[in-house]
């Protein structure tokens, strides 16, 4: 399998400068998604991947783009991508470092992101439990993927 990584590519990630451990911050990430309190499901929007020594948040559909796969992206997924950022940001978890390159536009600093129409959910540490969490892409084989690739392409720093 090829990864599909290039400036272009990643221009358009949020990339961040972490502030608490990465543990903490995938694991919040995995608490923030689309889903129902009805049905105890929730499927995890964004994660935290490192390319090159370099932290971003992306969106699953884009992690999908790395890999060669046309997934479409629309101004609903950035916006929903944006506005997890932002709130991580706001949260103290980490610092977005290119607000310039990226258009933020599309969503807004926020903390409370079930209040927005992007049906986006998120669940406190205490209710996961309680809940189906699930993924749209196979996280852990990407990260080993993108692990290897950064060990091919001499970075070892993630």
């Amino acid at each position: 399998m090829r990864l599909f990584v290039d400036n272009g590519s990643l221009l358009n990630l949020v990339r961040v400068k972490l502030i608490e451990p990465r543990r903490v911050i995938k694991e919040t990430l995995s608490r923030v998604g689309t889903g129902g309190r009805e049905t105890k499901k929730l499927y995890q929007i964004c994660f935290l991947i490192c390319i090159k020594g370099i932290y971003y948040i992306a969106h699953y559909k884009e992690m999908y783009g790395l890999l060669g796969n046309d997934k479409a992206i629309g101004v609903k997924d950035i916006a929903r991508r944006n506005d997890i950022a932002r709130a991580f940001e706001k949260w103290g978890l980490v610092e977005i470092i290119n607000e310039e390159d990226i258009d933020l536009s599309y969503g807004f600093d926020i903390s409370e992101l079930e209040d927005r129409n992007l049906g986006v959910l998120k669940i406190k540490y205490n209710e996961r439990k309680d809940f189906e969490l699930n993924m749209k892409i196979n996280y852990y084989e990407f990260n080993d993927f993108l692990s290897d690739w950064n060990l091919e392409n001499m970075d070892d720093s993630c």
